[in-house]
């Protein structure tokens, strides 16, 4: 499976963990989509091999504990969905470090404490799906989305103002603060 490009084995009823072997050597990995199994464990808690992989769909599954140190590595990540799962934890900082995500999707699980800073910093981030969970604190003073951002946030246990620059019009196209 050196030469393997995309993996989809999504809509299925694959379970249990996956093994640390798991795509072991697929270096040309691009897309992965494992969404809608029943599929467990912790998401990827160490270092992968797979470091090209620019989307990564887990959603839909029953992957539990944090968000894994195995995902830091993938540095051309432009998609991650780990929605309705039962991730538990904080969000990691590390996340807003990848300048080409486009769509992080966290919804859904049982992720708590504050929003990092560094997910607003995100330079080509178009969505950021962070609702139904257990986050709380208030958001940064000074947003600095450069582009366009679909931002769902509600659900969850936000305080605080809402900064200016949420409210600029020209930078945001959807917000969703709601309960």
């Amino acid at each position: 499976m050196k030469s393997i490009n995309n993996l989809d084995i999504s809509h299925n009823s694959f379970g249990g963990k996956l093994p640390r072997s798991f795509v072991e050597g697929c270096y040309s990995l691009s897309i992965l989509k494992l969404s809608h199994n029943k599929l467990s464990g912790e998401v990827f808690p160490e270092s992968t091999n797979f470091t090209r992989v620019s989307q990564l769909s887990m959603d839909n599954n029953q992957f539990t504990g944090t968000i894994g140190q195995g995902l830091r590595r993938l540095r051309s990540l432009y998609m991650l969905d780990v929605s309705y799962n039962n991730l538990t934890g904080v969000i990691p900082s590390w996340l807003g470090i990848n300048q080409f995500l486009g769509a992080l999707q966290l919804s859904n699980n049982m992720l708590e404490g504050e929003i990092p800073t560094s997910l607003f910093n995100i330079f080509s981030l178009r969505l950021l799906d962070l609702s139904a969970n257990r986050l709380s604190g208030g958001l940064p003073r000074e947003l600095s989305f450069r582009t366009p951002v679909v931002l769902y946030l509600q659900d969850n246990n936000l305080s605080g103002p809402i900064p200016d620059t949420l409210l600029s019009v020209d930078l945001y196209t959807v917000i969703v603060l709601s309960h």
